[in-house]
């Protein structure tokens, strides 16, 4: 049921947010849920250290960016500097999420600023829960340079953006319309797809509702995320060490 949706892309005004950065942690992150009916392939754990170049897209406000991603589970550190993808924002941030610490920070290079807050959600490994359900599997690309895929599902809630950015520390809240958020907070359909080899991240899709138990119901498509350019490993843990004018 899930390839057959209809997508109903709702564009709203677009203008430099930081619902990209609940996004990442919706979009890179696995979730918990109650188990469904195990089928092949089985769900599996990402690559504990890996960097990538991603697209985010929230299809409730229009917003998209694409993002440089440092992704570090055993140290529980993501980092994603973030270029706006349109609109009057042409802001690059820098966000460093720290959660060992319960520090994020936002860097604004070019203006030399810094915004810290407590951590905005909990770090979730990237891979794909053992509760999640297979949906199917899929090759990207052709011939010698094809990779297979498998896509699973599996039914979450979504952190409300608007507890996010209502919230003093929140570094952004002038840059946000709070009425385009209804829909998080609400129980929504994950559905990740990952490398068969190496668990690697392809791409996620946040759907309204649980798309497992009702089918036929909320087919409207939240939030996307791509990844590409995927290499094992930190290059540098630097990109996880603040600048010193944010101390």
């Amino acid at each position: 049921p899930v390839s057959s949706l209809r997508i109903l892309i709702k564009a709203a005004g677009v203008t430099m947010s930081l619902t990209a950065v609940c996004l990442i942690g919706i979009l890179t992150a696995s979730a918990s849920a109650a188990p469904f009916a195990k089928a092949n392939p089985k769900p599996c754990d990402a690559p504990r250290q890996w960097e990538s170049n991603a697209f985010f897209l929230n299809l409730e406000t229009g917003l998209g960016d694409y993002a440089r991603i440092s992704y570090d589970e055993d140290n529980k550190r993501i980092r994603a500097l973030l270029t706006s993808a349109g609109g009057r924002f042409k802001r690059k941030i820098d966000v460093i999420m720290l959660f060992q610490e319960n520090r994020f920070y936002f860097v604004f290079e070019k203006e030399k600023e810094c915004k810290s807050t407590k951590a905005l959600f909990d770090f979730k490994p990237a891979g794909v829960p053992p509760t999640a359900t297979f949906v199917r599997s899929f090759v990207l690309g052709m011939g010698n340079n094809s990779v297979s895929t498998n896509t699973f599902g599996i039914a979450t809630t979504v952190p409300k953006h608007d507890d996010v950015f209502r919230t003093n520390e929140s570094p952004l809240t002038h840059h946000h319309h709070h009425h385009h958020h209804h829909h998080f907070g609400h129980v929504h359909t994950s559905v990740m797809t990952v490398t068969d080899d190496t668990c690697a991240p392809v791409s996620r899709l946040i759907y309204e509702g649980d798309l497992l138990k009702n089918p036929d119901e909320g087919e409207f498509l939240l939030a996307m995320s791509q990844h590409s350019d995927i290499s094992a490993g930190i290059a540098s843990a630097k990109v996880f060490e603040p600048p010193d004018y944010c101390k």
